[in-house]
């Protein structure tokens, strides 16, 4: 019976503990100078969502006698930056001035705090741009990305699309006047260690139809950080459609191949792509940062313009398969098959 009674006790508790408990009234927050910001409503959500959080809605501001001199309308308020508060309403951004007058309309999807008397700021497209504390527009909405001010130059960036909806952003620096100080790019280059720790992908490499277990390729694909590499040597290149040639002056350069490969007579590449690696699979292994560049389709690129760094491995260079403009250069679409548990490449006709 005490045994029954501690369960039922148990599960009270338990059942308790999965609901939320909501309050109302007033709850005062950070001080704002002479002000007290305050929230109206205040919920407590306990486990098992998490630990217990505290989460404040409808913000508002109170003088210091206890007068309401903003309305608890507002889905946040920040403090002061260049005389400037920021505050959300209904999705969208605007700034308060020092008197919690409406200076700025809400028009902005995204925006941040005043810094060096400029705001980065976002439209409907998520394009970035700047705005001085009257709300002029200073540099118009053509970024990708950008962050503050911070003495004098802002970080700001070109987005790129990779495959499985993947997104990566390139960063560089920018004065006020639009000039870039520090080029665009992933800086693999400056900030990263030449050497990086690779696996032999665990997956079978499936091209144009037929499927190779990838532990017998002379060439395996690799694996970095979770996604897939292809090796640019010569025979792989002739599987995927397309040759390779490499020189001190132009380093690697790809160029598509444009002859239907069984010209060759069926089986003499295929017999070129296998053959003995020295990796083992689930052992680490080192590669380096390959610093020479790459002509895909005309277009020269280095490390610096790849989200995921170009490797050498065994004196061959890898590119990543996420690279969209890479593999796009190249002619091919790149899927992954769950049931062969295959990467699958297929040469655009």
């Amino acid at each position: 019976m005490k045994k029954k009674l501690l369960v039922l006790l148990l599960l009270a508790v338990f059942v308790l503990s999965l609901s939320v408990f909501a309050e109302t009234g007033i709850f005062p927050l950070e001080k704002i100078g002479e002000y007290q910001k305050f929230a109206t409503r205040h919920e407590r959500i306990p486990p098992p969502r998490g630990p217990v959080i505290d989460m404040y809605y409808n913000f508002g501001i109170m003088d210091k006698d206890g007068n309401v001199v903003v309305q608890p309308i507002y889905e946040g308020i920040s403090g002061f930056n260049d005389g400037r508060s920021l505050f959300k309403i209904n999705g969208k951004y605007g700034y308060f001035d020092e008197n919690w007058n409406v200076v700025i309309e809400p028009k902005y999807k995204g925006a941040a705090e005043f810094s060096e008397g400029l705001a980065c700021v976002c439209d409907d497209n998520w394009s970035y741009g700047f705005i001085d504390t009257d709300g002029n527009t200073v540099i118009p909405h053509t970024l990708d990305y950008a962050e503050s001010f911070q003495n004098g130059a802002a970080v700001v960036g070109k987005v790129d699309h990779g495959y499985n909806h993947n997104v990566f952003i390139r960063t560089g620096k920018m004065d006020r006047e639009c000039r870039m100080i520090e080029p665009i790019r992933y800086d693999w280059l400056n900030n990263y260690g030449e050497e990086y720790e690779v696996q032999m992908s665990q997956n079978n490499i499936n091209i144009n139809g037929t499927t190779y277990k990838n532990s017998d390729l002379a060439y395996p694909y690799i694996n970095y950080l979770g996604y897939s590499y292809i090796p640019l040597c010569f025979y792989n290149c002739l599987e995927l459609g397309f040759t390779s040639t490499w020189s001190r002056e132009q380093g690697l350069v790809l160029y598509e191949y444009g002859i239907d490969r069984n010209v060759f007579g069926g089986g003499i590449i295929f017999a070129n792509v296998l053959g003995e690696n020295n990796m083992t699979e689930g052992e680490i292994f080192k590669a380096k940062l390959y610093r020479g560049s790459v002509t895909i389709a005309g277009e020269t690129y280095t490390a610096d313009d790849v989200y995921y760094p170009l490797l050498t491995y065994r004196d061959v260079v890898y590119i990543p398969v996420l690279w969209r403009q890479g593999m796009e250069g190249l002619g091919l679409d790149y899927t992954y098959d769950l049931e062969s548990k295959s990467l699958v490449f297929t040469t655009k006709q």
